[in-house]
């Protein structure tokens, strides 16, 4: 049974949750971790995969260029969310410009993406809280610390209970990505096909949704 070296980015946990709906016969994998991207624009991030450290990286988000190799496995759809109290105290942005004047919870420094008239253009907000973990954001989002950037797999639970609400939805984040993204080469090994090809059916994707790119 083959197994990998694998970097994941911050939101591993909705990768954890797709693996564990696989059966028992797919191949294990060793991960270890690469600060990413997620929903942030991350132009000011280093993107690195060490390589004989790692196989491969799985990379949510948008990728910087590189000489890398990276395979679509499937979307990543978020929304801009706070938490009622928060709303209440400061009130709900309705645009971009009013969105940067609020506390971010953020990943670092990295701007932030918005749908305006069919284009996607960049914010840079500001924040005292900033965590490299999908997780510690929900929870500084659900505490009312301030408004995130989040993938609807880690929201999801606490928009159905209430306890966050969905922020500026007349101008949403646009659709990101889900990639592996492996060293250059013209053929990928046998054991990064069968992770691929993993992945893939665990996300409920068909190949036909996939694509191929250099970054």
């Amino acid at each position: 049974m083959p197994s990998f070296v694998v970097s994941v980015d911050i939101y591993w946990s909705i990768l954890l949750v797709g693996v564990s709906s696989c059966g028992s016969d797919q191949p294990q994998s060793q991960c270890g971790r690469l600060g990413g991207h997620g929903l942030a624009n991350g132009a000011r991030h280093q993107f690195r995969v060490t390589l004989p450290a790692y196989d491969c990286a799985i990379r949510v988000g948008m990728l910087p260029d590189s000489n890398l190799i990276a395979r679509r496995i499937g979307p990543l759809i978020g929304k801009y969310v706070a938490s009622p109290a928060y709303i209440a105290k400061h009130g709900s942005p309705e645009t971009p410009e009013e969105l940067v004047t609020h506390q971010a919870l953020m990943q670092g420094t990295e701007t932030w993406l918005a749908t305006v008239d069919d284009k996607v253009i960049t914010m840079r907000p500001q924040g005292r809280f900033k965590a490299d973990n999908g997780v510690a954001l929900v929870a500084a989002a659900v505490a009312g610390i301030g408004i995130a950037a989040l993938p609807n797999d880690l929201i999801q639970e606490h928009l159905d209970s209430g306890a966050l609400v969905p922020v500026m939805p007349n101008h949403p984040i646009p659709e990101h990505g889900i990639y592996v993204v492996r060293p250059p080469g013209q053929h990928p090994s046998r054991k990064i096909r069968v992770l691929t090809e993993m992945l893939i059916e665990c996300f409920g994707r068909s190949t036909e949704d996939t694509e191929t790119l250099s970054v």
